[in-house]
């Protein structure tokens, strides 16, 4: 071989030598910059994770204070945590990708995002049913058709078609007025059949009277099964809210 291509020859292979070392620095410069970014998603996803745990002993704090009873004051704690939700920091593409921890902080995000609307959902359904109730149980106040009536006594029926039928069915109408919550037609149909076995008692009373013959009755069992019905409605609403808080609450769970 001549001393040319010996020279040839060398460079050659100097130059592969170099190429090589070039593209390995190269690798382990970029697998460096992936490290890094696995690392830098990995601190991101813990921050987040003790965010989130301070967050749910607020959440515990905020809606136990709001108390059992209150789905207003529920709502209202509820929707303040809205404003205290914490976020998940921005990370480098690769770190997102890579990183099982901050995939699984995604998760978290995603779950307590839900739970909390989840809550505010609950609450407000709850305040509405608070307030069907409400109506419902000033409708089938035991007192109303008793004064309506009044003592007594009566030349005829007169006085109850004058003014016992028309106050029941004010009554009525009243509480028809009232927007029913999803679910609860149920309830709604047990107070109005308690006010209308009233209100045709009531009729008959005035046959009655007109023909001179007393007429009294009972309205206690159709008024404790409108109430009863009320009642469930009550606890079937506050059921769901509090299963929503201990979702919000609790550990973690996998979205």
């Amino acid at each position: 071989m001549s001393t040319r291509a010996k020279v040839i020859l060398i460079s050659a292979i100097s130059l592969v030598v170099i190429a090589t070392i070039a593209a390995v620095a190269t690798f382990l410069i970029i697998q460096k910059q992936h490290d890094d970014d696995v690392k830098e998603a990995d601190a991101a996803a813990a921050a987040y994770v003790d965010e989130v745990a301070e967050f749910r002993e607020l959440a515990d704090e905020e809606l136990g204070e709001s108390g059992s009873d209150s789905p207003t004051e529920t709502v209202e704690a509820a929707e303040g945590l809205e404003d205290e939700l914490p976020t998940l920091d921005d990370a480098p593409e690769y770190g997102k990708e890579n990183s099982s921890k901050y995939a699984a902080a995604q998760q978290t995000q995603t779950r307590l995002d839900k739970d909390l609307t989840a809550v505010v959902r609950a609450a407000k359904h709850a305040v509405d049913v608070a307030a069907f109730v409400s109506a419902g149980r000033t409708a089938l106040d035991s007192d109303v058709p008793v004064d309506l009536i009044g003592p007594g006594p009566f030349e005829n029926g007169a006085p109850i078609r004058e003014t016992s039928i028309p106050g029941m069915q004010a009554v009525k109408d009243d509480f028809l007025a009232v927007e029913v919550p999803d679910g609860l037609e149920d309830a709604q149909a047990a107070v109005v059949a308690a006010l209308d076995h009233v209100i045709n008692e009531l009729n008959t009373m005035a046959t009655n009277l007109d023909n001179r013959q007393s007429y009294n009755f009972p309205f206690g069992e159709q008024y404790g099964a409108g109430l009863d019905a009320l009642q469930d409605a009550e606890d079937d609403a506050r059921e769901p809210l509090d299963e929503s808080i201990d979702a919000l609450v609790e550990s973690d769970k996998p979205a």
